[in-house]
């Protein structure tokens, strides 16, 4: 709404320095909010490493009381169309093979058998979910540097996500997982199988 706009350029008027956490939202301080560049200092949000770690996946999933051999496709973030959970539920109805866990707040009318809505987990438990995990997904529509992407990699999970915030500047494609054109529903679909 305009008053929370007028707030937010009056307050970035005035702020000595800035710190955006990647080259997108700087962009938007700068474009949107009026922003002096050089005010702007981007500094990337990190993950605690001695927290977020390999462990063995089958005794995560053991943990989480799951099969060792369901195929685990996790999601963690708010339960919304921005974040693209539309997106979510049409993969889970054409991989009834696989098992889709979302960890978050929201409500949803119905899913498909194959989804659990976890709720909000307590972040202790994020590790053993992202080591549990075969593939952690994120088809958001809009990003900073989702730290939910580096504690997956931290936990050698790989990533599918769309080309969002700074994504392509941590997801090596093919490597540690799959960056893929924004809505890009078939391209996203394939990089989870893969």
């Amino acid at each position: 709404n305009w008053v929370y706009k007028y707030l937010q350029r009056f307050v970035v008027y005035r702020a000595t320095r800035l710190i955006a956490v990647s080259n997108e939202i700087k962009t938007v301080l700068v474009e949107q909010l009026n922003a002096s560049p050089e005010k702007v200092e981007i500094i990337p949000c990190g993950v605690n490493t001695s927290k977020f770690q390999p462990t063995e996946k089958a005794k995560a999933k053991e943990y989480l009381q799951l099969e060792k051999d369901t195929k685990l496709v996790l999601y963690i973030g708010d339960l919304t169309s921005a974040k693209g959970i539309d997106h979510i539920l049409d993969l889970a109805k054409e991989n009834s093979d696989k098992k889709f866990v979302l960890i978050g707040k929201g409500e949803l009318a119905s899913v498909p058998e194959n989804v659990t809505l976890a709720g909000t987990v307590h972040h202790d438990k994020i590790p053993t979910w992202l080591n549990a995990a075969d593939v952690f997904i994120l088809p958001s529509q809009s990003e900073g540097t989702p730290a939910v992407v580096l504690e997956s990699l931290a936990c050698n999970t790989p990533v599918v996500c769309y080309d969002v915030g700074e994504c392509s500047n941590i997801i090596d494609n093919n490597l540690n997982g799959f960056v893929l054109p924004k809505n890009n529903y078939e391209s996203f679909k394939t990089a989870i199988d893969k």
